[in-house]
Protein backbone atom coordinates (compact mmCIF):
# COMPACT_ATOMS: atom_id res chain seq x y z
CA UNK A 1 0.00 0.00 0.00
CA UNK A 2 3.65 2.12 0.76
CA UNK A 3 4.60 1.69 -2.60
CA UNK A 4 1.35 2.50 -4.38
CA UNK A 5 0.64 5.60 -2.88
CA UNK A 6 4.34 6.74 -3.53
CA UNK A 7 3.70 5.89 -6.71
CA UNK A 8 0.84 8.19 -7.06
CA UNK A 9 2.74 11.01 -5.82
CA UNK A 10 5.33 10.47 -7.95
CA UNK A 11 3.15 10.69 -11.12
CA UNK A 12 1.07 13.86 -9.43
CA UNK A 13 4.21 15.33 -8.93
CA UNK A 14 5.37 14.65 -12.54
CA UNK A 15 1.98 15.68 -14.32
CA UNK A 16 2.25 18.93 -12.06
CA UNK A 17 5.60 19.45 -13.53
CA UNK A 18 4.82 19.20 -17.23
CA UNK A 19 2.09 21.31 -16.84
CA UNK A 20 4.08 24.18 -15.26
CA UNK A 21 6.30 23.44 -17.92
CA UNK A 22 3.80 23.92 -20.52
CA UNK A 23 1.99 27.16 -18.84
CA UNK A 24 5.20 28.20 -18.50
CA UNK A 25 6.31 28.06 -22.45
CA UNK A 26 2.77 29.16 -23.44
CA UNK A 27 3.13 32.53 -21.12
CA UNK A 28 6.62 33.19 -22.95
CA UNK A 29 5.71 32.40 -26.46
CA UNK A 30 2.01 33.99 -26.80
CA UNK A 31 1.64 35.92 -23.55
CA UNK A 32 4.56 37.98 -22.20
CA UNK A 33 5.04 41.74 -23.17
CA UNK A 34 8.41 41.72 -23.66
CA UNK A 35 9.23 38.94 -25.77
CA UNK A 36 11.31 39.62 -28.48
CA UNK A 37 12.53 42.75 -26.69
CA UNK A 38 16.07 43.57 -26.05
CA UNK A 39 17.70 42.21 -22.73
CA UNK A 40 20.43 44.34 -22.57
CA UNK A 41 21.41 47.80 -24.09
CA UNK A 42 24.17 47.73 -26.27
CA UNK A 43 25.43 52.05 -26.58
CA UNK A 44 25.46 52.79 -30.58
CA UNK A 45 28.81 52.91 -32.26
CA UNK A 46 28.35 55.75 -33.28
CA UNK A 47 27.95 59.66 -32.23
CA UNK A 48 25.22 61.96 -32.92
CA UNK A 49 27.06 64.36 -35.14
CA UNK A 50 28.63 61.10 -37.56
CA UNK A 51 27.00 61.20 -40.54
CA UNK A 52 24.66 58.38 -42.33
CA UNK A 53 23.93 58.81 -45.99
CA UNK A 54 20.74 59.01 -47.50
CA UNK A 55 20.24 55.06 -47.66
CA UNK A 56 21.63 54.50 -44.65
CA UNK A 57 18.68 57.00 -42.99
CA UNK A 58 16.07 55.30 -44.75
CA UNK A 59 16.95 51.69 -43.73
CA UNK A 60 16.75 52.85 -40.45
CA UNK A 61 13.68 54.37 -40.73
CA UNK A 62 12.46 51.31 -42.63
CA UNK A 63 13.52 49.58 -39.66
CA UNK A 64 12.05 51.60 -37.29
CA UNK A 65 8.78 51.28 -39.19
CA UNK A 66 9.30 47.13 -39.25
CA UNK A 67 9.38 47.83 -35.19
CA UNK A 68 6.46 49.87 -34.80
CA UNK A 69 4.20 47.95 -36.75
CA UNK A 70 4.83 44.53 -34.74
CA UNK A 71 4.50 46.40 -31.02
CA UNK A 72 2.79 49.81 -31.16
CA UNK A 73 -0.58 49.90 -30.41
CA UNK A 74 -1.63 52.63 -33.40
CA UNK A 75 -1.30 49.48 -35.37
CA UNK A 76 -2.99 46.86 -32.99
CA UNK A 77 -5.94 48.24 -31.28
CA UNK A 78 -7.52 49.05 -35.07
CA UNK A 79 -8.14 52.94 -34.82
CA UNK A 80 -6.76 53.48 -38.00
CA UNK A 81 -4.24 56.09 -36.61
CA UNK A 82 -1.53 53.48 -38.49
CA UNK A 83 -2.40 55.22 -41.36
CA UNK A 84 -1.21 58.48 -40.23
CA UNK A 85 1.80 57.57 -38.86
CA UNK A 86 2.85 55.63 -42.33
CA UNK A 87 1.77 58.95 -43.89
CA UNK A 88 4.19 61.34 -42.40
CA UNK A 89 7.15 57.88 -42.34
CA UNK A 90 6.73 58.31 -46.41
CA UNK A 91 6.82 62.01 -46.34
CA UNK A 92 9.93 62.54 -43.99
CA UNK A 93 11.53 59.38 -45.95
CA UNK A 94 11.34 60.88 -48.80
CA UNK A 95 12.33 64.32 -47.41
CA UNK A 96 15.75 62.20 -46.51
CA UNK A 97 18.96 64.20 -48.77
CA UNK A 98 21.86 62.73 -49.81
CA UNK A 99 23.34 62.75 -46.15
CA UNK A 100 21.80 63.37 -42.89
CA UNK A 101 23.58 63.70 -39.22
CA UNK A 102 21.82 61.12 -36.56
CA UNK A 103 21.15 63.97 -34.56
CA UNK A 104 19.00 65.65 -37.65
CA UNK A 105 17.49 62.50 -38.47
CA UNK A 106 16.27 61.25 -35.03
CA UNK A 107 15.44 64.71 -33.40
CA UNK A 108 12.83 65.00 -30.72
CA UNK A 109 11.80 68.38 -29.66
CA UNK A 110 9.44 67.29 -26.88
CA UNK A 111 9.03 63.68 -25.15
CA UNK A 112 6.18 63.16 -22.83
CA UNK A 113 5.79 59.64 -20.61
CA UNK A 114 2.42 57.52 -21.49
CA UNK A 115 1.56 54.39 -19.21
CA UNK A 116 -0.35 52.59 -22.00
CA UNK A 117 0.28 49.47 -20.16
CA UNK A 118 -0.71 50.11 -15.95
CA UNK A 119 1.29 47.79 -13.94
CA UNK A 120 3.52 46.58 -16.05
CA UNK A 121 7.37 48.05 -15.55
CA UNK A 122 7.54 50.24 -18.68
CA UNK A 123 6.36 53.55 -19.97
CA UNK A 124 5.44 54.76 -23.50
CA UNK A 125 7.01 57.84 -24.61
CA UNK A 126 5.42 59.86 -27.18
CA UNK A 127 7.85 62.69 -29.14
CA UNK A 128 7.08 65.38 -31.18
CA UNK A 129 9.74 65.54 -33.21
CA UNK A 130 11.35 68.74 -35.47
CA UNK A 131 9.24 67.85 -38.25
CA UNK A 132 6.29 66.03 -36.60
CA UNK A 133 7.48 62.73 -37.33
CA UNK A 134 5.73 59.90 -35.70
CA UNK A 135 2.99 61.84 -34.08
CA UNK A 136 -0.28 60.25 -33.70
CA UNK A 137 -3.40 63.09 -32.93
CA UNK A 138 -6.68 62.67 -33.93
Amino acid sequence: MGKKIGKMCAVVAAILIVLAGVLYGSYKLWIDPYRGTVEEFAPSEYGMDDTLSGEEAREDLAYLMKCLKRRHPAWLDGSGKDKLVQAQYEKEKSSIGEFVSLLELYRAEKVQPVDLFPRTRHVEAKTVEKSEIMTVSK
